[in-house]
């Protein structure tokens, strides 16, 4: 499945973990953020998993506009 990575830098990774949890819960779709040493991972319910990846894709072409 495609995956998004912020870069390391706490500040940054901080945001970009805001921003996704905004996206998806305007979207009511559930999400558990874990965080790890190197990236993070994004867990949504397998059942909204093609909403959820729909909802970031469109928050990553919003992204690009910047």
């Amino acid at each position: 499945p495609p995956r998004s990575t912020p870069k390391p830098s706490s500040a940054a990774s901080d945001v970009y973990k805001r921003q996704v949890s905004q996206a998806l819960a305007s979207e009511a779709i559930s999400a558990n953020v874990v965080a790890g040493f190197y990236h993070d991972h994004i867990f949504v319910p397998q059942t909204a998993g093609e909403r959820a990846l729909a909802c970031l894709t469109l928050l990553s072409a919003a992204a690009e506009g910047f």
